[in-house]
């Protein structure tokens, strides 16, 4: 079997080969990966064009660092959807789902309420990773790649509570998920 078209990768595999991107990106940009930062530079972006006078009192977009102008995190963020669609296209994977079995078993149809809690869900990772310095892509692989202390607590705390939110959110009254029935 070709492995561009699996449905599934080995996590060996993929792990060794986001090691290797991570290598390159340093090599290239003397920069670690990372996204959270472009989302904010797309804000400023827009705030630039529709609130000049808000944009220009933000101390916060006058670093170099968080110019308003797209980059290479910038353009990662755009590569990261496209080579998800391309790999579901080409291992013809793609199931568009907006409300998936184990929600709907768990918390309902309701198609609203599942982006409702899709859309807050972002919000607070977003305040999250900018409030940490930075996202599971620049502390959970970069950061941990360097064995920065930081990262790897961001790491424990995002698996601890990512399983916790797990164990509430998809247990059924018989205390199994629905996809183990």
């Amino acid at each position: 079997m070709n492995w561009l078209t699996a449905k599934r990768w080995s996590p060996y595999q993929v792990g060794l080969l986001i090691g290797v991107l991570c290598w390159i990106a340093f090599y290239i940009s003397d920069r670690p990966l990372s996204v959270s930062t472009a989302f904010v530079k797309s804000a400023a972006m827009i705030e630039k064009e529709v609130a000049p006078d808000h944009y220009a009192q933000k101390e916060y977009f006058q670093k170099d660092k968080y110019a308003p102008t797209p980059d290479w995190a910038w353009i990662l963020v755009i590569g990261v959807f496209a080579g998800a669609l391309f790999s579901s296209l080409v291992s013809r994977d793609v199931r568009p789902e907006v409300v998936p079995a184990v929600w709907r078993s768990t918390a309902g149809k309701s198609v609203f309420f599942r982006l409702l809690i899709a859309f807050i869900g972002g919000v607070v990772i977003m305040f999250g990773a900018r409030m940490a310095g930075g996202c599971t892509t620049g502390h959970g692989i970069s950061g941990g790649l360097q064995l920065s202390v930081g990262s790897w607590t961001f790491l424990g705390t995002v698996f601890l509570t990512g399983g916790l939110t797990a164990l509430l959110m998809y247990r059924t009254r018989k205390g199994r998920s629905p996809n183990r029935q």
